[in-house]
């Protein structure tokens, strides 16, 4: 599910609902991202398959098969801190609440954290990304917290 907030899309929030599967590396690989194979060579792809593995792990800790996922927030550069993220996101807040249901998401940006925060997210786990020093956030969104 996702929406946007104008035809011009300065701000995009694509959920995932529960059971639905986001890209892997594999599917990244066979669907046009042999060419990063090609140009970055097998180390890059080889830290790629190992945070997508790292990110499984840390997801399965704070989800469950009702969990929906916010797989990526966009927000044109020239038109955040304007409210934008709270408009795209609330709406589909207010769905999965409505459903009693979870919400999942990741950042690596410690300075997003307050915007997921606002919205009613919780940091439920803080690590780093391995072999980086690249924080990473697990946030979870709870119905019953609204």
């Amino acid at each position: 599910m996702g929406v946007s907030d104008t035809a011009a899309a300065d701000a995009v929030a694509l959920f995932l609902p529960p059971g639905a599967k986001g890209p892997s590396t594999a599917g990244f690989l066979a669907h046009g991202g042999l060419g990063l194979l090609v140009s970055a060579g097998l180390g890059t792809v080889r830290r790629l398959s190992a945070y997508e593995s790292y990110c499984k792990e840390v997801m399965g800790r704070h989800t469950d098969g009702d969990t929906w996922y916010l797989f990526n927030l966009c927000v044109r550069p020239e038109c955040q801190g304007k409210g934008l993220s709270s408009k795209v996101m609330r709406p589909v807040l207010e769905h999965i609440g409505d459903r009693g249901q979870r919400c999942y998401l990741e950042t690596q940006k410690g300075s997003n954290v307050g915007l997921y925060e606002h919205l009613g997210f919780e940091v439920a786990e803080e690590g780093t990304v391995p072999g980086s020093d690249i924080p990473h956030f697990a946030m979870v969104w709870e119905s019953g917290r609204r």
